[in-house]
């Protein structure tokens, strides 16, 4: 996906499984308060069926970003695991991932 003249992010797909390669310039104008997650670290998505759910299992977690609604209709929250990786759980209307 083009971000101006350069690339911001590739997503990457085999049967139900994507992964998504993202620029730190990308990252930044999305979430800017991770743009600074050390090289090697990781940005983990996970689409969920029930983001409610999930919120209510993350209470007391470090929140990177609170919940929001995205220009791609994603219903999300982000977090850090203990190890200090980035999670962002997602959830998209008529979603039904597990």
């Amino acid at each position: 996906m083009p971000e101006g003249d350069k690339l911001g992010f590739a997503i990457l797909q085999s049967g139900t499984v994507e992964v998504m390669y993202q620029t730190r310039t990308s990252v930044e104008k999305d979430v800017p308060g991770l743009a600074d997650t050390p090289m090697g670290g990781t940005l983990l998505f996970i689409e969920v069926g029930d983001l409610d759910a999930i919120v209510a299992a993350l209470e007391g977690a470090d929140v990177t970003f609170p919940r929001r609604t995205t220009f791609y209709e994603a219903d999300e929250i982000g977090v850090r695991e203990p190890g200090g990786n980035a999670v962002t759980f997602a959830q998209f209307a008529g979603g039904d991932e597990d």
